[in-house]
């Protein structure tokens, strides 16, 4: 067996048993032992190196061969695990020849040899194995070491850049805080800084208000004043001087960024200084009034006497004039009933007129002067009681002056309002009940004054004559009396509608004379020529609209058209006056034209053409070379209707359709 071995020491095979191997060269033997023959691997290269032969033991006895291969390779083991020779071997190891038994038990024996060393190369295996997944679990576990150490490197600097972060965010939230504080506190005076200009602002406003109320106040005490030029201007001149600088003060300060406290105060002082002017100017103004109104009422009596003397003398130089200078062709036609001529010129400068026109105006005239003498007493109370009474009269009577805009609806419940009055009814005028029986003049005062409003009023605004005109006619149906003297107040308005001419005799004054054909003196100071011509056109386009309004609704017009046919007849019989006739014929023809044409159609049309070629050129004698407004509108306006060969509607008109037939029982009888 010895000799076996000894054999084998110099194989792979039996250096991989008797020579101790890593685990690695062992697993490496294992794979190459059964590689075919011929074929060198690194481990055949690595150990068939040649060993050095020991001496041998014993005599070296003719090996025998192994059986096979597959003995061979169980024979391969190491020395510390082969299994013990059974004992017979010492024995024979110097015998040549083994019995059947010895074969056979050295058979088993590497049967086992064999069998252990596949169980060692399954172990071995196995081993490597369990290294080789230990060997890859420790690289993967390296690997993940490294990436555990990139991980917790990373986890080191996101700690430290949390903490840097941290820190730059508590410093931050300090800055902020600390920021947020001042901004906070600079806010905060900004605030009572804005606060203080607001109020101040505030202050200067309500001290500019101030200011402008007792402006007002006293501006008012002012228009109540209707004789300035008898008060003592000194408390009025101050207290407007204290308030035009104290305005100047207060937008001085509105205009600067932070008005100063010390001038608010001076300010306010200044405005309560103002205070104690107004009861000056009131009493001033009071005293005044009433230096003004007796002045006024001692001129307007006086005026009252002269006009009532002059009136008087005016009526019986008619009288006289008529009676004597009447031309025989004048008084042919007269006694005949036709149009009136022209008439000759008395000393007394009076234009003559007819006998029939003389009488009438007359007439009117005296019934005038009763109406003013009897509501006299009534119109001059001085009782308070009485005053207020009045004073609600007239305004219900002034309901007449707001015509304005109004539609037909609207101007017959004004009409009816004043029905009901002048009937002795009971109306509420601005929250308050008023009748005419609560006095035995007051019926007389209302409808004189009615009249009287109604022809102030075309003066001074023409055009509302048509509507003006509508309640003429509807108040007219009603109130004779009323039509008598509005008439009447029209013929002392407007002495051109009788018609009624004055001469300038030698002797007299501008003023006197103008005072004879209308015009209006105020403080000794004559009234501008517009004002007047206005005045005049107004009242004769009164006349000419109430002329020619046609039955409303079925109330007749008790003073029509035949009446504008007599008025220019008479003007055209008459000599002309300067501007007077011109305004009077253009007025009347302007607003009646139409109607009159339509009436009386080509007698009509002869009229106007005779005033065309013929009369005209007699107005342009007497037209003064500085004052030709007038003849230079009557002359354009004939030019055009003789150029379109009709007189054209008048603008203003009011038609059938602007009075609502449904309301037509409120103006019946």
């Amino acid at each position: 067996m010895a000799s076996i071995v000894e054999a084998l020491k110099d194989t792979p095979k039996g250096r991989l048993a008797l020579d101790p191997l890593s685990p690695k060269e062992q697993l490496e033997l294992l794979n190459n032992i059964s590689s075919p023959p011929g074929i060198h691997n690194s481990f055949t290269q690595k150990y068939n190196r040649p060993r050095p032969k020991s001496p041998p033991l014993l005599p070296s006895p003719e090996p025998t061969p192994p059986a096979s291969l597959d003995e061979t390779n169980n024979l391969i083991l190491t020395s510390t695990t082969l299994p013990q020779s059974p004992p017979s071997w010492s024995k024979r190891i110097d015998t040549d020849v083994l019995s059947d038994d010895e074969t056979k038990e050295i058979t088993e024996c590497i049967k086992k040899r064999r069998s252990h060393f596949l169980e060692e190369k399954k172990r071995i295996l196995s081993e490597h194995s369990l290294r080789t997944s230990e060997r890859e679990e420790r690289l993967q576990m390296m690997r993940e070491d490294d990436s555990f150490q990139r991980t917790m490197d990373e986890h080191s600097l996101m700690q430290e850049a949390e903490k840097e972060e941290e820190r730059i965010r508590i410093s931050y939230q300090e800055y902020s805080e600390i920021t947020e504080k001042r901004i906070h506190d600079n806010q905060e005076k900004m605030k009572q800084t804005i606060l203080k200009i607001q109020q101040r602002k505030e202050l200067l406003s309500k001290l500019e208000k101030d200011v402008l109320i007792l402006k007002e106040k006293g501006k008012r005490l002012l228009d109540g004043c209707r004789y300035h030029q008898l008060m003592d201007n000194n408390a009025p001149l101050q207290f407007d001087q204290r308030a035009t600088s104290i305005l100047q003060n207060i937008e001085e300060q509105r205009a600067a960024e932070s008005p100063d406290p010390l001038m608010l105060n001076n300010i306010k002082s200044l405005v309560t200084g103002l205070l104690p002017l107004l009861p000056l100017i009131k009493e001033e103004v009071e005293r005044a009034n009433k230096a003004g109104a007796d002045l006024i009422e001692k001129q307007k009596k006086q005026k009252e006497e002269e006009g009532r003397e002059a009136e008087r003398k005016r009526l019986e130089d008619l009288k006289k004039t008529q009676g004597t200078a009447t031309t025989p062709s004048a008084k042919t036609q007269n006694e005949k009933g036709s149009a009136p001529v022209a008439a000759a010129t008395g000393d007394n400068g009076l234009m003559i007129i007819p006998k029939s026109a003389l009488q009438r105006y007359e007439e009117l005239i005296e019934k005038l002067e009763k109406a003013n003498t009897q509501t006299a007493t009534f119109s001059k109370t001085s009782d308070p009681q009485m005053k207020k009474y009045k004073f609600s009269l007239q305004k219900a009577v002034n309901m007449v002056g707001a015509v304005s805009g109004q539609t037909g609806s609207q101007l017959l419940h004004i009409v009816q309002q004043i029905k009901r009055l002048l009937s002795g009814d009971i109306i509420e005028v601005s929250g308050k009940r008023v009748t005419v029986k609560d006095h035995p003049l007051a019926r007389d005062y209302c409808i004189n004054l009615l009249a009287r409003k109604i022809v102030e009023q075309a003066g001074e605004a023409s055009r509302f004559v048509f509507t003006l005109a509508g309640i003429v006619v509807l108040l007219w149906h009603n109130f004779p009396e009323f039509g008598d003297l509005f008439l009447a107040h029209c013929y002392h308005t407007c002495p051109v509608l009788v018609p009624l001419y004055f001469r300038k005799n030698k002797g007299m004054s501008e003023i006197e004379f103008k005072k004879l054909l209308g015009y209006k003196v105020v403080g000794g100071i004559l009234e501008e020529d517009k004002l007047f011509n206005d005045r005049l056109s107004g009242c004769v386009k009164l006349y000419a609209a109430v002329i020619q309004t046609t039955p409303i609704m079925g109330v007749p017009n008790h003073h029509g058209l035949d009446n504008g046919w007599t008025l220019i007849a008479r003007l055209l019989n008459s000599e002309p006056q300067h501007n007077i006739t011109a305004i009077a014929l253009k007025s009347l023809l302007e607003v009646a034209g139409h109607g009159l044409m339509k009436k009386y159609g080509r007698q009509f049309k002869k009229i106007v053409l005779f005033l065309w070629q013929e009369y005209i050129k007699k107005i342009e004698s007497v037209t003064a070379s500085g004052e030709r407004q007038p003849f230079v509108e009557l002359q354009l306006f004939l030019e055009k209707c003789m150029k379109e060969g009709r007189i054209p509607v008048p603008d203003g008109v009011l038609t059938d359709d602007f009075w609502r037939r449904r309301e037509v029982s409120i103006i019946g009888e």
